[in-house]
């Protein structure tokens, strides 16, 4: 074949054949009266082709099976070969996903002998043999999501998906938001990547890649030292007596879990400006404050503990930032841990969406929970008297330092259970939060 090289230039040239050069793979399509001759020595059994189908699953196969070259039978085709050959290259290496994924480029060649008609198929391959074979399908992007969940619960660094009923959706952000909201099972948050191939059709190949800050041996080891912190925060937090008290215990067990009395005495936390690749080990073992770490540890207990809380992506001035958003019966705050720690809070302080908007903060407030400040409103004892109803009283918005009001029909009967949760708010936790009082406790943080 080699001596032949020239003179199948010299003939392409004499008889007008022309090299079709289709993007980035080369097509040979020489006439068909100076067809090439086909090796003396063929394979035993070689596909054959009579369609335009036909040939374009002949050259699949080959990608498929990653055979750099392959002798193609035609017989009794039905068509123009030339023209087929070029579009089921085409086909096979652009919009076909294993091809598309896999090939760099293709050339097919007619020849021929003894009266029968061969196209031989050269194929240059940028994914090698494992890599293709490694691919899993997947009818849809359901079943995308449950093999990506076990690819990051595995510490995997790469999963290469072929989804026959593919719909476009931002599979980066479903990775961030899983990992955020899995803690127990997610250690870190890897660098990754995520190439479609190819960029059209309801068939495609999803080809991630993962980068981690530790090995796998590492993360499994400190994955385990984090679970028992959260079963620690867990027990600490339950000593709540009602959903507040308890978010309140959980913010008292990250300022008292290195032996202070007070954040005042001295913060246990560095304030980190970067966003951690691990969160929650970043802050309960290297006491880095982040408000993506605080936000993640307080959204994973408050679920093990059964409250309603969310995760809020927003910005604080012109940066993003990270807060949450927890619903105690009726009522709504928003809780920004960072926001306490800094300004050394010594207990749980509560926000209204008026509060963090005239401080800076924005989000989608279409996106989550609305947390209005509660209208205050003239007590009248007569009506309170009659549906008994404390929730709705002015003292909604007092301080638990301020004493109660004279005014207050009721106040002999609140006054002992407030003065309590004042003077023993970090030792006696379950005297903090009287159930009576949970719905007026977090407005009295805000002052």
């Amino acid at each position: 074949m080699k001596r032949l090289l020239p003179i199948l230039m010299l003939l392409l040239l004499l008889t007008g054949c022309g090299i079709h050069r289709n993007r980035d793979h080369l097509s040979i399509r020489p006439h068909v009266e100076q067809p090439t001759q086909a090796p003396t020595e063929l394979p035993d059994e070689l596909p054959v082709v009579s369609s335009r189908l036909e040939l374009r699953g002949a050259i699949l196969s080959l990608i498929e099976n990653w055979k750099e070259s392959g002798l193609i039978l035609i017989r009794d085709y039905d068509g123009d070969v030339e023209q087929h050959l070029s579009e089921a290259i085409e086909f096979t290496t652009r919009q076909n996903p294993t091809g598309a994924y896999a090939v760099d480029f293709a050339t097919g060649e007619l020849l021929q002998q003894d009266g029968e008609q061969y196209i031989q198929m050269s194929i240059v391959f940028r994914r090698s043999a494992a890599e293709i074979d490694s691919i899993v399908r997947v009818n849809d992007n359901k079943a995308a999501y449950l093999k990506i969940i076990e690819a990051l619960e595995s510490f995997s660094n790469s999963l290469t998906l072929k989804i026959q009923n593919y719909k476009n959706e931002d599979f980066s952000t479903y990775i961030l938001d899983y990992c955020l909201a899995n803690p127990r099972t997610i250690l870190a948050i890897p660098e990754f990547s995520a190439t479609v191939y190819p960029e059209k059709g309801t068939s495609r190949i999803l080809e991630l890649h993962f980068a981690y800050p530790e090995s796998k041996e590492a993360m499994r080891t400190k994955l385990q030292s984090i679970r028992t912190i959260f079963d620690s925060a867990a027990r600490y937090m339950a000593m709540g007596s009602n959903e507040l008290g308890c978010a309140r215990q959980l913010y008292r067990y990250l300022i008292n879990r290195h032996g202070l009395s007070s954040i005042e005495e001295q913060s246990p936390y560095t304030i980190a400006e970067q966003m951690p690749s691990m969160p929650c080990y970043s802050l309960l073992f290297e006491d880095l404050a982040h408000h993506l770490s605080l936000s993640v540890f307080f959204q994973e207990q408050c679920e093990a503990a059964g409250l309603r809380s969310y995760i809020v992506k927003g910005q604080k001035g012109d940066q993003p930032y990270y807060w949450n958003i927890l619903q105690i019966g009726e009522e709504t705050f928003h809780v920004d841990l960072l926001r306490c720690i800094v300004e050394g809070e010594k207990e749980l302080r509560l926000f209204y969406d008026e509060e963090l908007l005239a401080t800076g903060y924005d989000w989608d407030r279409a996106a989550y929970p609305s947390a209005p400040k509660p209208v205050e409103e003239d007590p009248d004892p007569s009506e309170t008297d009659e549906t008994g109803t404390e929730a709705v009283e002015p003292t909604v918005t007092v301080p638990e330092t301020t004493e109660p009001q004279a005014t207050e029909p009721k106040a002999t009967e609140t006054t002992p259970t407030e003065s309590s949760s004042t003077t023993q708010s970090e030792t006696e936790p379950t005297d903090l939060t009287d159930s009576t009082e949970a719905p007026t406790e977090p407005t009295t943080q805000t002052e």
